[in-house]
């Protein structure tokens, strides 16, 4: 029998933990040895029949487990044939994790990280952003899901390093319906609600629709800080839509997350900066099709009028006409998704990581 690659995949402090689940099972079902190290989040994995066991320490003390855990971490990484890290969480604070890396790599040099966003979403820090240029001239291996972020990588870093680009895989597609009936477009919004994701244009885009007669709602649903939250009151009483859109600020657990998406014709997502986005391919993976501006990475998923629509920057005339559209595309819209569905992108990438782990 041959022996399988033994892999170790991090996240220290459960950051990525729908992401991580999928990418691990992946791995796995590519016909490697998986094990993680860091944080299960139940709370977003429980959904799931099968779950990876996660090693280390999980207690209810936070920084107590990532400073255990990264010892756990120099003891395990001879056992490894490569280390894959997910996030490094406190490089928005510190820069203590170069030293750790530097040491990590004296025991295993064999080291990946994948980039998710070259910064953090709606990061405008300059010194966090300096870190992160900082981490990737150390680091040598790298997963890249976007062509943009493929970009900004080479024209940041001079430094000769290799990385594979894959596709992102889908989250959810095994709950996705194929309904197709809805009584007026009903939009969503789902997710931490940040200025960055241009909610305010959703909002003038439904006052739009309605100006036509349309029945149309939104549902904006997530945590969502008090100043931005009173900002969107005063946008929806401003254009007197109050009737319908509705904002909901509280963390949305995945039962009522998977329940929202199918209960909703489109997601609409008029963000102003975005390499990719959970939101995308959740939305997606649950059979939802996107009305999204033209940003980051996420016209290379969707393709216009085939799976959603894409939307230059800031139009908001265009963004409601294409809701319209979209919404009276909709049974051939969510067929085309159910058709991509059948494309297993995380065995597919679980492959050609095999290559060059």
């Amino acid at each position: 029998m041959i022996d399988k690659k033994k892999i170790l995949v991090v996240d220290f402090n459960g950051t990525s933990p729908t992401y991580t689940y999928y990418f691990v099972k992946g791995l796995i079902d590519a016909g490697m040895y998986v094990k993680v190290l860091g944080k299960k989040n139940n709370r977003f994995i429980d959904v799931h029949n099968y779950q990876e066991k996660y090693l280390g320490l999980n207690s209810r003390y936070k920084y107590l487990n990532y400073l255990l855990n990264w010892i756990y971490l120099f003891f395990l990484s001879k056992k490894y044939k490569a280390i894959h890290f997910q996030w490094l969480p406190m490089l928005n604070y510190s820069g203590v994790e170069f030293f750790l890396v530097k040491i990590l790599k004296s025991f295993n040099s064999n080291i990946f990280y994948t980039i998710h966003n070259f910064y953090p979403h709606g990061c405008n820090d300059d010194l966090i952003k300096k870190r992160y240029i900082r981490l990737y001239n150390l680091m040598d291996n790298f997963i890249i899901h976007t062509q943009s972020t493929k970009e900004k990588f080479v024209k940041n870093i001079f430094i000769k390093k290799n990385f594979i680009l894959i596709n992102h895989g889908l989250f959810y597609s095994e709950f996705s319906s194929l309904i197709t009936k809805q009584e007026g477009i009903n939009l969503l919004i789902l997710g931490h609600i940040m200025p960055y994701k241009g909610v305010e244009d959703a909002i003038s885009a439904v006052r739009i629709i309605l100006n036509k007669g349309i029945k149309i709602n939104l549902r904006i649903k997530g945590k969502c800080n008090k100043k931005y939250y009173l900002k969107l009151i005063k946008h929806i009483a401003k254009l007197k839509v109050s009737k319908n859109v509705i904002i909901t600020d509280y963390f949305i657990e995945v039962d009522e997350l998977i329940q929202s998406y199918k209960e909703s014709s489109l997601c609409i997502m008029p963000y102003r900066e975005i390499e990719q986005s959970g939101v995308l391919y959740t939305s997606i993976g649950l059979g939802i099709p996107v009305v999204s501006y033209d940003v980051g990475g996420i016209s290379e998923k969707i393709t216009h009028r085939i799976n959603g629509s894409i939307v230059p920057r800031n139009n908001i005339e265009k963004l409601a006409q294409e809701v319209e559209w979209c919404y009276s595309n909709l049974a051939i819209l969510k067929q085309n998704i159910s058709d991509e569905q059948d494309i297993d992108y995380w065995k597919k990438n679980g492959d050609e990581l095999m290559k060059v782990y």
